[in-house]
This record gives C-alpha cells, sequence and structure tokens, in this order.
C-alpha cells in the first residue's frame, strides 16, 4: 500500500466561477448597450443662448452675399521663378468660383527678359525668327 491518496479535483473552483461571473456580466452590459443607447449625440446649450421665436413666412437665402476684395499678402509670390500678381481674370458680379477657372494672371518680366536674350543669342541676327509674345 502507498502512502499517497488520490484527491478528486473540484470541478467548480473559485478562480473559475469568477471568471465565468466576470464574462457573463461584461456580455450583458455590452448587449444592453447595444440595444437601449440611442445613437444620437446631445449638445447642452444654456438657456441664455437659445433664440426662441415664432416661424414666419419669408424669402429663403441660400447664400448672404458679402462684397469683398481679394488682395495678395505681398507684392511678390513665392513660386518657381517668383512673379507679381497681374490683373484679376474674375468678372465683377460672378457668382462662384468652380475648379480650373483662372483667377490672377502673374508676371515675371525678368523671366521674359532672360528669354528674349537667350533668343538673340541662339538666332544670328539675319535668321531672327518672326517677332511673338513668349508663352509664359
Amino acid at each position: 500500500m502507498s502512502m499517497d491518496k488520490l484527491i478528486a479535483k473540484k470541478k467548480w473552483p473559485p478562480r473559475r466561477i469568477i471568471a465565468y461571473t466576470l464574462i457573463g456580466l461584461f456580455v450583458l452590459l455590452v448587449g444592453y448597450l447595444l440595444v437601449f443607447q440611442s445613437n444620437r449625440s446631445t449638445l447642452n446649450v444654456e438657456k441664455e443662448k437659445l433664440t426662441i421665436s415664432t416661424v414666419q413666412r419669408g424669402p429663403f437665402q441660400e447664400f448672404i452675399p458679402v462684397n469683398g476684395r481679394g488682395a495678395a499678402h505681398a507684392d511678390d509670390l513665392p513660386g518657381c521663378g517668383g512673379g507679381r500678381p497681374g490683373g484679376n481674370d474674375l468678372h465683377r458680379g460672378r457668382f462662384g468660383v468652380k475648379k480650373g477657372d483662372k483667377i490672377l494672371k502673374l508676371s515675371n518680366t525678368s523671366l521674359l527678359m532672360d528669354i528674349m536674350y537667350r533668343e538673340a543669342e541662339a538666332f544670328p541676327a539675319d535668321q531672327q525668327p518672326a517677332q511673338h509674345a513668349p508663352a509664359v
């Protein structure tokens, strides 16, 4: 006969009971939040900041017209070769600027002069091409 005796394992030790209880409570909490939680957000506003009045009929204004004038912050705009803002291409009273619309012309006289000098150097005086403005 041996001195060691077989000890029967408990089927539900306290650690397992606590773990399953916590997991069950977590699942119930998530289920409750999914079912009873509203998906709307709320905003609390002070009563003094609200204006309550009767509804009146009137013209609908989607846009409120504001007259203004655009101006550059500096005379020289940073860019490839610099430049100065020239004429405004938008017509007065025109509403909305669409993608690709020209709103401002930049002129770079030093670049134009450089192109003209290089053209003059490249062609002798008798082989000068017809006078034309360089495309910038």
